[in-house]
């Protein structure tokens, strides 16, 4: 498997460009003025499935061979809806390992697209060794959500597209990307994107705040296993992730449940977007610690699959 790098984005922007939406961006003023500054919403809530997943769910399958049939992965929902819409598109299909505790509404997004859902304890222990079972078994080809080459780079994609549109508004340079974390799917690849020119800041939940620990441990540190709202950043640090955010010093910034039911709230009356709690702790983080947010920033919004969603 390749290492991940900034050529591996633009790669796989040009390969699934065709194959997922342009999310658009969105401002508001009363937070702009809040925060002194400017800054920029990018919707991946509207995104194909209804999250930035689909970038590398899309990226990983449309490289693998026609002969592979089946695809396997763990996931809290996002990714497992993504990589069973790919799949189910490309004639595949798909296995899906899913904690106990998914959400309903996050059961149906991967049940529309036809995916074979196996259940585990809720922990990420329980979901890895649920699919090496099955892979010593079978011939399926995994997809991990996060600890793959081809996954971040097309994760990265959201942050590479994200800075193109803002050069197409003659607006084209952020001091800032925030993003949430959680396997490190998205921060890593955003960190890839940036290539350096652009501060990444990821926002986790206070619960389960793995990445917070190992960049400042240096070394990577376990999942926590606490419940929290955000249930799509329960993921412990991937390896490959956790030394891309190492090479690249990223700032990694807390919030707590409060926090993040308080954000959500806001996105949904000020935006009028329905989000994740998962996308809303970065908004919960940065109302936090107004004095991070630097004057021209941009926020990935990462997903949308929430009960009230259609």
């Amino acid at each position: 498997m390749r290492s991940p790098d900034y050529r591996g984005v633009t790669q796989a922007y040009e390969r699934i460009r065709s194959h997922i939406k342009r999310t658009r961006l969105v401002e508001n003023k009363r937070l702009n003025s809040k925060l002194n500054s400017k800054i920029y919403f990018k919707c991946e809530n509207e995104q194909l499935t209804g999250s930035f997943k689909i970038r590398g769910a899309h990226n990983a399958i449309l490289q693998l061979k026609d002969s592979d049939r089946k695809v396997i992965t763990h996931s809290s929902g996002n990714h497992g809806a993504a990589v069973a819409f790919v799949a189910k598109k490309l004639g595949k299909e798909a296995y899906i390992v899913i904690p106990e505790d998914t959400t309903e509404s996050k059961r149906e997004n991967m049940l529309r697209y036809d995916a074979q859902l196996i259940e585990c304890e809720p922990c990420v222990e329980a979901r890895d060794y649920q699919v090496q079972t099955i892979l010593e078994s079978s011939d399926m080809k995994f997809i991990h959500p996060y600890d793959n080459s081809e996954v971040i780079h097309g994760q990265g994609t959201a942050t590479y597209e994200f800075f193109d549109q803002l050069t197409e508004t003659k607006d084209a340079e952020l001091d800032q990307v925030w993003v949430p974390v959680g396997g490190g799917g998205l921060a890593s690849g955003a960190v890839l994107a940036a290539s350096g020119e652009v501060e990444v800041v990821c926002a986790e939940p206070e619960n389960v705040n793995d990445t917070y620990l190992s960049l400042q441990l240096g070394t990577r540190q376990p999942p926590t296993n606490k419940n929290t709202i955000a249930d799509g950043l329960k993921a412990g640090l991937g390896k490959l992730n956790f030394e891309i955010l190492q090479v690249t010093p990223v700032r990694v910034v807390i919030a707590t449940e409060t926090e993040i039911k308080t954000a959500v709230s806001w996105i949904n009356e000020s935006l009028k977007l329905n989000v994740e709690p998962s996308a809303a702790v970065v908004v919960a983080a940065m109302l936090k610690n107004p004095h991070l947010v630097k004057k021209k920033v941009g926020v990935i919004l990462t997903g949308g699959n929430v009960a009230q969603r259609a």
